[in-house]
């Protein structure tokens, strides 16, 4: 089960990344014996990919963190974690994955607003964790309503 408590540190917002990662479903079975494909496109104000512990497995898959320079590049992969750096071409890379079985994640304060589903990002010294509401009902993901208890919901 989840809490409300507050995260600090790059760490803790790599453990809640992976909390989010362990409350969706994505549509589209994956064997298994697949890596869990976590892209990553720009560059991350925390080096998200570092914070990734060696062989960390999601139901039973391996994370496998990939940084990807080309939006070409996302494959099948589960989650597109857009860094700050995309910031202004937001709209461009949203409506790239708009027909993907994918999580997408960002790292700037106002993305969830723009449309990416979920928004972890520092203001003041905390991590904030926010869901974008009607992004994640337009798309092929579900994220657990743990999730919607401890994230601030945007509308």
């Amino acid at each position: 089960m989840l809490s409300s408590s507050n995260y600090h540190g790059n760490l803790n917002r790599a453990e809640l990344l992976f909390k989010v990662f362990k409350y969706t479903e994505w549509e589209k079975e994956r064997g298994k014996d697949q890596p869990f494909t976590f892209c990553i496109i720009g560059q991350s104000v925390v080096g998200i990919a570092d914070n990734f512990p060696e062989n960390y497995k999601i139901n039973e898959r391996i994370i496998l963190p990939k940084q990807i320079k080309k939006l070409e590049e996302i494959g099948d992969a589960e989650v597109l974690y857009i860094c700050h750096t995309e910031f202004e071409r937001i709209e461009t890379i949203l409506a790239y994955v708009s027909s993907f079985d994918i999580l997408t994640v960002g790292e700037k304060d106002g993305m969830s607003h723009k449309g990416v589903m979920v928004n972890i990002f520092e203001s003041n010294g905390e991590i904030v964790f926010e869901i974008n509401d009607k992004a994640e009902k337009n798309s092929s993901v579900d994220l657990h309503a743990h999730l919607f208890k401890i994230a601030n919901v945007i509308r």
